[in-house]
């Protein structure tokens, strides 16, 4: 795929301030990546550690924590992670299933999706 910028706008903790950041997007990977001190600037704080493979099968441990996010009209919460060595924000495919927008190869831009639920099983 080619490189697909996407601008995201991010809300501080309570919400009284914003800051909008172009992210390459990459369906690669679980959770959208954000350099630490830009979210530790909007007063986000990490609320626990993972361990995350990196592409050379090493194990790193991250921080994540959540966030409110608006992207392409639509806010959402969706977990971050603290990104120490960002020069790229990086935009996951777990804020775009929250925000349930994919990425649409043909005309370049993201477009909505409908969520998907189990049916009601009817009982006796």
């Amino acid at each position: 795929m080619e490189n697909f910028i996407v601008p995201i706008e991010i809300f501080s903790q309570d919400g009284s301030r914003s800051v909008t950041i172009e992210a390459l997007l990459d369906t690669r990977i679980c959770f959208t990546c954000l350099p630490s001190s830009l979210l530790h600037g909007l007063g986000i704080v990490p609320s626990r550690q993972i361990q995350s493979a990196l592409p050379d099968g090493s194990i790193v441990a991250d921080e994540i924590g959540e966030a409110l996010v608006k992207l392409d009209g639509v806010e959402t919460h969706t977990i971050v992670l603290f990104d120490d060595d960002a020069t790229t924000a990086r935009l996951g495919h777990h804020t775009l299933t929250g925000a349930l927008l994919k990425f649409d190869p043909v005309s370049r831009r993201l477009v909505p999706v409908r969520a998907l639920r189990p049916t009601r099983l009817l009982v006796g």
